[in-house]
């Protein structure tokens, strides 16, 4: 998926996407400001896709992170 097709389908039905603030807001914990989604660890293969020699992870594969949301970060290449 691009980046135009995800502003897209926010906009069918009624949504945006986050800012860049907004998304490093989540991505950090927020006012924990966290090194990483899931906290202050490095990334390992059993926190995060990282380092995954069949490219990107399933969807939910790895415990939520900061507000209880999964797969902020370290699924695909950024």
């Amino acid at each position: 998926m691009t980046y135009t097709m995800a502003e897209a389908y926010c906009g069918f039905v009624g949504k945006r996407l986050p800012s860049e603030r907004e998304w490093e807001y989540i991505a950090r914990g927020g006012s924990e400001q966290r090194l990483y989604s899931w906290g202050d660890n490095d990334p390992t293969d059993k926190i995060s896709c990282y380092m995954h020699v069949g490219g990107s992870c399933e969807v939910g594969s790895y415990p939520a992170g900061a507000f209880g949301l999964f797969d902020v970060s370290g699924n695909v290449w950024e």
